[in-house]
């Protein structure tokens, strides 16, 4: 039986880089070139977005520049938010609640600052960017060779790594899922050829927004 492929994506330093910001209207010409390659050459990989522009007025720009970038249509989420900040325990709080262990799931992460992801997540599935460079050829390359693999690390218990005594999650009120993230995720049939998915929900009204014109 297939596994489902997700990417947990940031956007600033992987498809946005830093001689882009603040004015940019559009992702970088090489970084969006690299991600349709990596996305056509693995057709069933699905978008998570770990990036601030998962929240408030960033979600809809951020669909709107993928959608005039021609991007297919893989986007099925965010990551939850929680009060510690770290993109390693929201990623796997997202995996978790949507019961995704190693048997259902294999799983990789884009992001240009990896010191708050690794102590989270297992070994191996952080690609990290430099935010001068973005997503490159070599790490596209990565990627595909990492998705085409078979997954020799149970998923299911790393999930408890990432549930260290500071995780929000395990202390009443103090972290919350934004209402655009999907409840449950259900891993398409192996035979099943991938269907994008209907237009995201609008993000929830008064969600944090980092401010940056994207």
């Amino acid at each position: 039986m297939s596994k489902c492929q997700i990417l947990f994506l940031d956007i600033d330093g992987v498809l946005l880089v830093s001689d882009d910001l603040p004015h940019t209207q559009a992702f970088s010409n090489t970084c969006r070139t690299n991600l349709l390659a990596l996305l056509h050459q693995l057709p069933d990989l699905q978008i998570v977005i770990t990036s601030s522009y998962r929240l408030g007025r960033g979600y809809e720009r951020l669909l709107r520049i993928w959608r005039e970038d021609s991007l297919p249509d893989r986007i099925i989420g965010g990551t939850p938010v929680l009060g510690s900040g770290r993109k390693g325990q929201e990623i796997m709080a997202w995996l978790e609640e949507n019961q995704l262990t190693e048997d259902a799931c294999r799983f990789a992460i884009l992001d240009d600052h990896a010191e708050d992801i690794v102590p989270y997540v297992p070994v191996g599935t952080v690609f990290p960017c430099r935010s001068a460079t973005g997503l490159t050829a070599e790490i596209t390359a990565k990627m595909v060779a990492y998705f085409s693999v078979p997954s020799v690390q149970s998923t299911a218990r790393l999930v408890k790594r990432g549930q260290m005594e500071d995780n929000p999650t395990n202390r009443s009120g103090r972290g919350h899922r934004p209402t655009n993230s999907p409840a449950i995720f259900t891993p398409p049939p192996a035979a099943a050829q991938f269907s994008p998915p209907a237009p995201a929900a609008p993000p929830p009204t008064g969600a944090v927004d980092d401010g940056i014109p994207f």
